[in-house]
């Protein structure tokens, strides 16, 4: 409960931490955070198209599964890769 305590004393610094990497993220592109679900679905679409004509596998519902594991390895994926980086970015110069 202490954990959940944290967050909300801290809801305030978290929410400007998170405004300020998604608008720096995407602050020069042309679709903006938009890219954010765009990419997770182009990625889908083509393991969905291009794997099963690759593989010719016979799995049932091969979609279905492949986006049940992929959604979420992406999600550890990215936090894992942003959260090693937020420290070091986000540091205050002495």
């Amino acid at each position: 409960m202490n954990v959940f305590k944290n967050l909300y004393n801290y809801r305030e610094l978290i929410k400007s931490s998170v405004k300020k990497d998604i608008g720096g993220k995407y602050k020069h592109s042309f679709l903006g955070v938009l890219w954010s679900f765009i990419n997770p679905l182009l990625q889908i679409a083509v393991y969905a198209i291009i794997f099963p004509l690759i593989m010719r596998n016979d799995i049932p519902n091969y979609t279905v599964f492949m986006v049940c594991g992929l959604i979420p390895w992406n999600f550890f994926a990215t936090v894992i890769n942003r959260t090693s980086f937020t420290m070091v970015e986000n540091r205050k110069y002495n």
